[in-house]
Order: C-alpha cells, then sequence, then structure tokens
C-alpha cells in the first residue's frame, strides 16, 4: 500500500480541515493541534 493510496490521501484531507476549521486563527495554534 502506497501513501497515494485514496484511503490515506481522504485521511489526510479529512484531518487537515479539522485542523483548519479548529485549530485556531494563527499557523502556530493549528501546528500545535496538528501535533
Amino acid at each position: 500500500m502506497l501513501l497515494n493510496d485514496p484511503t490515506y490521501v481522504e485521511a489526510a484531507r479529512v484531518f487537515a480541515e479539522r485542523i483548519v476549521r479548529n485549530g485556531g486563527d494563527t499557523d502556530d495554534e493549528r501546528l500545535v493541534l496538528g501535533i
């Protein structure tokens, strides 16, 4: 299985959307949520 498999791509997309939506207003706040 490769990282460009649709399952991984979709999971990454949803994760990124959640970080942008709930991570705060700055990149630093979003980074904290992502880690």
